[in-house]
């Protein structure tokens, strides 16, 4: 069984794992700026944050190859992102790295013990 000082420690080393691995990425969200007062229905408005992440783009190795990601096929130059805690990527609407913007098809919360990081998989919109 994990105690709460193994966490910490598998927090701390994946830290120094993901140490210069990140890349810098956009974050484009949804947020309630507000309330219409005659149909109550939230008023949205698109926030942007700045934030780091480890960046993988998928590439197959053959053409026979077909790799899955939480029962969807990988597409050829889709991309697999990994969050730490400090960011919720499932509230993202696109996502934007040096200009091209991404959509999430799909996030799962990883971790050890408890979830503290977030995997996406991304796909380029065209």
């Amino acid at each position: 069984m994990l105690t709460e000082s193994d966490k910490l420690w598998i927090k701390e080393n994946r830290a120094q794992i993901t140490e210069g691995r990140t890349v810098a990425v956009t974050l484009v969200m949804q947020s309630k700026v507000g309330e219409d007062p005659f149909t109550k229905e939230p008023i949205v408005s698109d926030i942007s944050v700045v934030t780091s992440c480890v960046w993988r783009i998928y590439q197959a190795v053959s053409r026979t190859q077909i790799q899955t990601v939480n029962g969807i096929t990988v597409e050829e130059g889709d991309v697999e992102v990994k969050f730490g805690n400090y960011v919720d990527v499932r509230d993202a609407k696109y996502i934007v790295r040096e200009g091209v913007r991404y959509r999430v098809v799909s996030v799962n919360a990883a971790g050890i013990g408890e979830e503290y990081r977030f995997i996406a998989l991304l796909r380029k919109v065209t």
